[in-house]
């Protein structure tokens, strides 16, 4: 027995340094993760800020046309850091992630604040169109509101790895609208979306994102050479008509599209679609810009076979469903139903804004000659 007591001794003995080991083992691991955690975070803030500063040089500049500017808007929301969120336990929890929206949201007000503020007036008074983008903080607000939905590949990946949903800037924005529309209590970064100043600005990119995405229709809609002459009708055009450009029928090239660039349109006008639903679930009715209207109303479908004829609508759209999208779809936005059209008076339009031009001119001259 008296053998066993320095066995025990030296097995209690060990027993306590294997457990302090354990705890220091322990100690010295938190430590690590909580080191590796530290610089990981200091490590994607400082990427992801940097990458966003640099798109945002991009937006700004004003030798950068609304292809590069799309792009970088683009690549802007995706480099927000909640876009980075990992779900991983550790340091990137949900309290974490709510914190990284709130950073995002207080980012994106600030750096919208003087745009919008620039052009607000002009987006009261629906003086600013889609397809005639003119100053360079027009161009950058559409820009930012066509670019707002999209979501990094890291965060996509990550979802599925750790199983939490995706969230865009848009989701975020849209959550937030929705639930000051029905009284519901919120969260302090959705509270930054509704303050008076920036739901103005979330309302107005709301229908900026609508007609850019139904300018983007219509590119693919008609052809080149109408697209161009659709640049002159300006503001006399417009003005000569009463801001209605009614007797202007653009031919349609859906008909004679492949299957692919049908489904784009089709695409680019549901997008339209789906924010005019958001709209109207927050009891809200944006208007539609007005020429890019006016050209959906006046697009002419003309019979493949036979450009003499008028085609059948609604027998071609049974036989073609994404015709039959494609017509419902534009019924749906622009609350149009689009018949058969024959030809319009374009060229006399353009005709009539010469005339008036030259008459400006005229009376111009005669007024500098009675002052001289």
């Amino acid at each position: 027995m008296k053998k066993l007591f320095p066995i025990v001794a030296l097995l209690t003995l060990t027993g306590c340094k294997v457990t302090k080991l354990a705890e220091q083992t322990k100690a010295n691991t938190e430590k690590v993760l909580e080191l590796s955690g530290t610089t990981h975070q200091q490590l994607r803030s400082g990427s992801s800020s940097a990458t966003r500063d640099e798109e945002i040089n991009k937006i700004k500049d004003e030798s950068n046309d609304m292809g590069v500017k799309v792009s970088a808007a683009s690549k802007f929301y995706k480099a927000f850091e909640f876009q980075l969120w990992t779900n991983n336990g550790l340091y990137d929890d949900a309290r974490k992630r709510e914190h990284l929206y709130l950073d995002a949201v207080l980012e994106f007000f600030k750096l919208m604040a003087d745009f919008h503020a620039n052009i607000a007036d002009d987006l009261a008074r629906e003086k600013i169109s889609a397809i005639d983008l003119k100053t360079n903080d027009e161009k950058i607000f559409y820009a930012m509101a066509l670019g707002v939905h999209l979501t990094h590949q890291y965060q996509d990946d990550q979802s599925e790895r750790r199983n939490f949903p995706v969230v865009s800037f848009y989701d975020l924005m849209k959550t937030a609208l929705l639930k000051d529309a029905k009284g519901e209590a919120l969260k302090d970064y959705e509270m930054e979306f509704v303050v008076a100043a920036n739901k103005k600005i979330c309302l107005d990119l709301l229908k900026a994102r609508q007609d850019m995405l139904l300018a983007l229709g219509l590119k693919n809609l008609v052809s080149k050479d109408d697209m161009a002459f659709l640049e002159k009708l300006s503001a006399v055009s417009f003005n000569l008509t009463g801001g209605n450009l009614g007797k202007i029928k653009m031919e349609s090239k859906f008909l004679t599209a492949n299957q692919a660039t049908k489904k784009d349109i089709n695409k680019k006008i549901e997008g339209a679609a789906k924010v005019k639903r958001f709209t109207d679930q927050l009891g809200i009715d944006l208007p539609i810009d007005k020429k890019i209207a006016s050209i959906f109303a006046n697009l002419k479908y003309s019979n493949v076979s036979d450009k003499k004829s008028e085609i059948d609508l609604s027998t071609m759209a049974s036989r073609d469903s994404l015709l039959r999208e494609h017509l419902d779809l534009i019924n749906e936005v622009l609350s149009i139903q689009v018949t058969d059209q024959s030809n319009g008076e374009a060229r006399k339009l353009i005709k009539e804004e010469r005339k008036e031009k030259r008459k400006q001119k005229r009376d111009a001259r005669r007024a500098a000659r009675k002052n001289n």
